[in-house]
């Protein structure tokens, strides 16, 4: 990998990504919080490809949360 610097958008998602991994108790940040991030900003080009395909980013969160806060989460500490 390379060393290419992060551009703001993404120091920020990554920052909304670890407040969603520490708020389910968690010390390390994963894909599914990464997710999370994105699908919470409506200016994300991959929220807004869900939005051109008619996809509900807002369901879709809410599956991800129901996942992470089940027993078979393998993220939980």
């Amino acid at each position: 990998m390379t060393d290419l610097p992060y551009n703001p958008r993404l120091r920020d998602l990554l920052e909304a990504a670890q407040t969603l991994a520490e708020g389910f108790g968690q010390s390390a940040v994963g894909a599914e919080h990464v997710q999370l991030a994105i699908l919470g900003d409506a200016a994300a080009i991959p929220t807004q490809v869900m939005a051109r395909l008619k996809l509900d980013a807002p369901a879709l969160a809410a599956e991800l949360r129901e996942i992470m806060g089940s027993a078979g989460y393998n993220g939980r500490k």
